[in-house]
C-alpha cells in the first residue's frame, strides 16, 4: 500500500515522463516531453475519454525506472494525470480527512479497476494521516483546490 501511494505521488507530481521500454536506445528516440504528457492528459479530461490502466503494471514500471534503464509510457502516464484530475475533482478536504462523492466508476469514466485503485490510495492516504496525527508528527495536508486540481495534469 505505501508503494502506491508513492507510485501516486510520482504520476501526481510528473517526475517520470517517458515510455515504458526496456532498451535504452528506443527509450532515448521516444523521450516525450512534459507538453506532450500534459497536453494528452488535458485531451483525456476535455473529451472525458474512458480510460482502463494497470494502475498496479504502472506502479511496478514507476518502481524499476528507478534502478534500472526503463522508462514508463507517456500514454500511460497521461491516462493516469486524467484519472486523478478526474476523481480528486470530486475529493474534498474536511478537517483533516479527504471525502470523495463519487459512488461508482462510470462517473467519471474510468474502469473499475482504475477507480477502486484510486479509493484504496485515498483510504491508505487517510489512514495515513491519522496515524501520523496519532505519533504527534507534523504534516501539511493539501487542499484540494483548482491550483491543485491543474496541477495534476502538468
Amino acid at each position: 500500500m505505501k508503494k502506491f501511494l508513492f507510485v501516486i505521488i510520482l504520476c501526481v507530481t510528473a517526475v517520470i515522463l517517458t515510455g515504458c521500454q526496456s532498451d535504452t536506445k528506443d527509450a532515448v528516440q521516444q523521450t516525450p516531453t512534459a507538453a506532450t504528457v500534459s497536453d494528452l492528459a488535458k485531451k483525456y479530461v476535455e473529451d472525458s475519454i474512458y480510460i482502463e490502466l494497470d494502475v498496479y503494471g504502472l506502479a511496478d514500471c514507476i518502481a524499476k525506472s528507478h534502478t534500472r534503464s526503463v522508462s514508463v509510457n507517456q500514454e500511460d502516464m497521461a491516462k493516469m494525470k486524467a484519472a486523478l484530475y478526474r476523481f480528486y475533482s470530486h475529493v474534498e478536504l474536511v478537517g483533516d480527512t479527504y471525502i470523495c462523492n463519487l459512488t461508482s466508476a462510470e462517473e467519471i469514466n474510468v474502469s473499475q479497476g482504475v477507480y477502486t485503485a484510486l479509493q484504496n490510495n485515498l483510504t491508505d492516504m487517510n489512514n495515513t494521516i491519522q496515524q501520523f496525527k496519532k505519533e504527534g508528527k507534523e504534516l501539511y495536508i493539501q487542499k484540494v483546490d483548482t491550483t491543485y486540481l491543474n496541477s495534476l495534469l502538468e
